[in-house]
This record gives structure tokens, C-alpha cells and sequence, in this order.
């Protein structure tokens, strides 16, 4: 959730950081914003748990 965690932000050369798990792991949702507004998260956690049309 939020941009410094999608693209590790100030961070994002830093070599402490290792993504490489984003190649493995499926994402199912990104929400982002920096910080994120509260209602853009209740419609990202609708938008996950309704059924695919």
C-alpha cells in the first residue's frame, strides 16, 4: 500500500532493499497514494471481494 511501498520511494536504489519476491509472489491489489486517502482504501479492499463479472 502506498507509493514508497510499490516503488520503495527515496529508497528505491538503496541496496538493503531486495524485491526480487515480487517476481515470485502474485499481487493482488495496489493501492496507490502516498498516504493513501481512507476512502480510496475501503473501495480498493470493495473492488478485491467482489465477484468477477
Amino acid at each position: 500500500m502506498e507509493v514508497d511501498a510499490i516503488s520503495s520511494g527515496i529508497f528505491a536504489d538503496s541496496p538493503a532493499l531486495n524485491r526480487s519476491f515480487l517476481e515470485k509472489v502474485h499481487v493482488d491489489l495496489y493501492i496507490p497514494g502516498n498516504h493513501a486517502h481512507p476512502l480510496t482504501i475501503v473501495n480498493a479492499f470493495l473492488d478485491l471481494t467482489r465477484p468477477e463479472k
